[in-house]
């Protein structure tokens, strides 16, 4: 997925916790990822540009209205499997059937009434430097981590009891005689406000605050 399709279903899953699961409850996350599957097999790739993003958000919408109407949403794994059935009586599809056309009817709108993604245009619109560093802060902490991640791959295979906080300080153990790692790890802690001296000593409350900051920043 290109960044502009990444976006969409970003876009789509803030959609369904705001506006669809709320009118019905059975609508998952699982369905709207299988919605952008069939949407990008159904779409050329070249639609997908930063200026039809929306116009390709709506056209989600349009595939979903049409399978609410038929009452099939095929899995795209495996395109025989209903993601509807069992999911909601009559009643419930037509509800969320009528909030699907009011999202197509309001068009671009529909942006405005999500809140989090109407802060986030605000934002970006009133504090566009402080918004472009941001962005560019965020693209770092990302490489490092997913760098982090790749150097670290050939290390033996994790505990299912370890969590995720003690898997990261683990590895970083077996891997700091690598001057390469461990300076990854010293600049992706110093992007998330921390010292490693001062998690390394202190509480296990502290050492999991870093990890906080991490997963908010990645998710």
């Amino acid at each position: 997925m290109n960044d502009v399709q990444v976006k969409v279903y970003v876009v789509l899953k803030h959609i369904q916790k705001d506006r669809l699961k709320p009118v019905c409850k059975n609508v998952t996350s699982n369905m709207v990822k299988n919605l952008v599957f069939w949407s990008l097999k159904m779409t050329p790739m070249n639609h997908f540009t930063p200026e039809t993003i929306v116009d390709r958000i709506l056209s989600s919408f349009y595939y979903l209205q049409q399978c609410l109407e038929y009452k099939y949403l095929p899995c795209y794994m495996i395109p025989e499997r209903n993601l509807l059935q069992g999911r909601m009586d009559e009643r419930e599809c037509i509800i969320l059937l009528r909030e699907v056309q009011n999202i197509i009817n309001e068009g671009y709108g529909f942006l405005l009434k999500n809140q989090k993604l109407s802060l986030s245009m605000e934002l970006t619109y009133s504090y566009h430097e402080i918004a472009r560093d941001y962005a560019q802060w965020l693209v770092e902490v990302e490489d490092l981590y997913w760098v982090f991640v790749e150097m670290a791959g050939n290390v033996r295979p994790l505990s299912d009891q370890e969590d995720a906080n003690s898997r990261f300080w683990r590895r970083h153990e077996v891997l700091q005689g690598d001057q390469t790692i461990s300076a990854i790890v010293c600049r992706l802690l110093g992007l998330l406000g921390m010292d490693k001296k001062a998690i390394r000593s202190g509480s296990k409350e502290l050492a999991d605050l870093w990890f906080t900051r991490l997963t908010d920043a990645l998710s």
